[in-house]
């Protein structure tokens, strides 16, 4: 019975009833409390029960998703946190039952440096109360020891031995995840920009979904997945997936979201690439090309003007925010260069500040820049490295699949919190990730070698290397 349930959590098919509960959550708003609870009943039941980590994932991202539709309301999502000590407890079960080896990598020790930099942050700068103010402390510690706690977990599960493909099944909950928002974000236009007449009320839409920039930075990570299994498949599900692909990419445009807009369109480019990626088929290129030149006609046609505007008339203007907090950044990064002003410094907070998030410069490198200074450049330089050395390693199908969807989630932090926010987007990259590590362990019997001579201990070490 027990490894029935096993066999039945690692199949396609035990991403369905996670995936429905969240669609019902998303089209009927008095069941999207009982919609958590069952969620994180999934993914209790599962770390109690099933050795492997993967079953657990699409419910967690689902829980997620459907969490974003309430996330600027403090008061209904805060009675629901000491719930969560449930999966927590069950988590430390299944760690403690399941563990193996753990084998440390590139990615690691990556985490590493940027952790000592987020919490060197700010040394000599930031005043004493707002470094340890409560709000600073969940994301000093989210942002170094919370990532690196993360990447044991993965690591201890995804690196363990497999009877099954781990990439396929990480990558489908992220296609099927992708097309969830999909719900979320089509329910949201329907019910906001539409009105009783039928026309379109885009200042309202705009008003009110106020939540299109935690929904569009998932969409985004999600958008490699279905171009992935479109280039393993053939025929109609080649077809199903490339539409699919695109669903995505239009509801991420259908957001209004102007990151999202931006580094979807640029990951779109890639995917697209990474689609037609040693293929010499005539027919698949064309294809491709017109299921692209029909979304662009759908883009054209039906998504309205306010879309636009948002990108042409409202973006990176002269006293627009992002601007503001760019010459922000400049100055504390000459005021403090060596470790900048903190994260957690609220300096800058008469430019842009929201409940319950920091005074982040919404781009990511005046955030290292500014908060971190140059420990934070070389840092966060070392960690991409290392990540891009991991990715270019042994590169196929599934190692450039499972980069784009971090590529996703760096393109998105351009312009937006992105990385700096720790739950969900690194949580959901890091993952993808470890997977990517795992992949190259398996394609390279000879650990990778350092990339600066002398091959000193002290190198293979930083580079996360074995032996």
């Amino acid at each position: 019975m027990l490894q029935t349930f096993r066999d039945f959590s690692l199949s396609p098919y035990a991403l369905i009833p996670p995936g429905i509960v969240a669609f019902l959550a998303v089209l009927f708003p008095f069941f999207w409390t009982p919609a958590l609870f069952i969620e994180a009943f999934f993914v209790t039941v599962l770390l109690l029960f099933q050795e492997d980590l993967a079953p657990c994932f699409f419910p967690f991202l689902c829980l997620i998703i459907i969490g974003t539709i309430q996330i600027r309301d403090l008061s209904v999502i805060l009675p629901l946190l000491p719930f969560a000590i449930i999966p927590f407890l069950a988590l430390a079960y299944h760690l403690g039952r399941y563990r193996s080896e753990f084998r440390p990598g590139p990615v690691f020790f990556g985490l590493c440096a940027t952790s000592l930099a987020i919490l060197l942050g700010g040394v000599g700068a930031i005043p004493v109360y707002e470094y340890f103010s409560p709000v600073s402390l969940i994301y000093l510690f989210s942002l170094s020891f919370g990532l690196l706690f993360l990447y044991y977990v993965y690591a201890v599960d995804l690196k363990k031995k497999k009877n099954y493909d781990p990439y396929s099944y990480y990558l489908r909950a992220m296609m099927y995840g992708g097309l969830l928002c999909c719900t979320v974000i089509l329910k949201a236009f329907l019910t906001y920009a539409i009105d009783a007449s039928g026309d379109l009320t885009m200042l309202r839409y705009l008003e009110q979904f106020i939540y299109r920039n935690s929904v569009g930075n998932i969409i985004v990570m999600t958008l490699p997945a279905p171009f992935y299994f479109a280039r393993r498949s053939a025929g109609l599900r080649r077809i199903f997936y490339l539409c699919a692909g695109l669903a995505i990419y239009f509801c991420t445009i259908l957001t209004t979201a102007r990151t999202a807009l931006l580094a979807g369109s640029a990951l779109l480019v890639l995917c697209v690439i990474y689609f037609l990626w040693g293929k010499n088929h005539l027919n698949l290129k064309l294809c491709c090309g017109g299921l692209v030149l029909g979304s662009a006609i759908l883009f054209f046609v039906l998504v309205p003007d306010g879309i636009f505007t948002r990108i042409f008339d409202g973006f990176l203007y002269n006293e627009e925010p992002r601007i503001r907090l760019l010459r922000a950044a400049v100055a504390d990064f000459l005021n403090h260069p060596l470790f900048g002003i903190g994260i957690s410094n609220t300096h800058n907070a008469y430019i842009y500040s929201a409940d319950g998030v920091l005074s982040f410069y919404h781009m990511y490198f005046p955030q290292i820049f500014g908060s971190m200074g140059i420990f934070g450049l070389l840092a966060y330089g070392w960690q991409f490295f290392l990540r891009m050395r991991v990715a270019l390693a042994a590169p196929d199908e599934t190692t450039i699949g499972l980069f784009l969807v971090y590529l996703g989630l760096f393109l998105y932090s351009q312009t937006d919190i992105g990385e700096f926010f720790p739950v969900p987007f690194p949580l959901l990259a890091l993952y993808a990730l470890v997977l990517l590590e795992r992949r190259v362990e398996e394609k390279t019997p000879v650990p990778l070698l350092s990339a600066f001579p002398p091959h000193t201990r002290i190198a293979r070490i930083l580079l996360g290397e074995q032996g």
